[in-house]
């Protein structure tokens, strides 16, 4: 073959995503989810928020992962976008969040809460699409998708002063 055909092809070219949550929106989301949806989905949007991590990495958060005396969540490479280790530090919030979190699998967020011992099987993204309507209409506020929610700590934190990579 002498050339690509998809070298012929003109390229789209997708517009990057710009939204995040105002204060306002936060609070109204903040003050529904735990009625609009189950026990460990509101901690998910929660530890979202709370960390700014990508809503894959939350859901495949093991308990061997986090260091509570370090106060470190430790994401293995294999785990994250960008292949390399990330170090998560474990705010106050982040500890409240996990207080008292039962652990029934090695994982924080395993299939089912009712998931037997040693179960490997961890939540899945799909689990989210249904559940994610009711909360966004609970709080009336506009549509978002979960990554939107990265977006949202990393401007909240850059209009503190925070270098754009803290977030």
């Amino acid at each position: 073959v002498e050339h690509n055909v998809a070298d012929l092809c003109e390229r789209q070219t997708e517009a990057p995503r710009e939204r995040w949550l105002t204060d306002r929106e936060i609070k109204k989301l903040w003050g529904v989810i735990d009625d609009a949806t189950s026990k460990d989905t509101a901690l998910i949007y929660r530890l979202l928020l709370a960390t700014g991590q990508r809503e894959m990495e939350v859901l495949g958060m093991r308990w061997a992962d986090l260091d509570f005396e370090k106060g470190e969540w430790v994401i293995p490479a294999e785990q994250t976008k960008s292949s390399r280790t990330q170090l998560v530090p474990m705010s106050a919030l982040f500890l409240k969040l996990l207080k008292g979190r039962e652990k029934t699998s090695e994982w924080v967020f395993p299939r089912s809460p009712h998931a037997k011992r040693g179960s490997s099987t961890r939540l899945s993204r799909s689990s989210f699409a249904n559940p994610h309507r009711k909360v966004v209409e609970a709080a009336g506020i506009d549509y978002f998708r979960f990554h939107d929610l990265r977006k949202t700590l990393t401007t909240h934190l850059g209009e503190l002063g925070f270098d754009e990579f803290i977030g």
